[in-house]
């Protein structure tokens, strides 16, 4: 039984807790190399700046990387769905199909 590994990072830098994980992109690659390179194989992208934020990280992230499989989490009505439908399969199809989805109904309280 293959075994996945999937990184989800913590909500904030740890030098500013302010800061969230993707906050400096340059550093970020770093880390998403080393991710990449130490054995697993998704990342989660759930910013807490929001849907387009992190399209954007996510389309980033997966130009950054050549295996790591991006799990963009996606709020259901946030942008009308044939437009999301659109961005979504064009970033999937861009990455050779490196995006999966990870769906909410409403934002994490969390």
């Amino acid at each position: 039984m293959p075994i996945e590994f999937t990184h989800v990072p913590g909500k904030t830098h740890p030098a500013d807790p302010t800061a969230p994980f993707f906050y400096d992109f340059a550093e970020t690659a770093t880390k998403l190399s080393l991710i990449e390179d130490i054995g697993f194989q998704k990342i989660v992208v759930d910013d807490p700046a929001g849907l387009l934020t992190n399209m954007d990280i996510a389309a980033r992230a997966l130009h950054r990387t050549s295996s790591l499989e991006i799990v963009l989490t996606h709020w259901a009505g946030v942008i009308e769905p044939t437009v999301a439908a659109r961005q979504l399969a064009a970033l999937d199809a861009k990455s050779g199909g490196r995006l999966s989805l990870r769906m909410l109904s409403e934002p994490l309280s969390d």
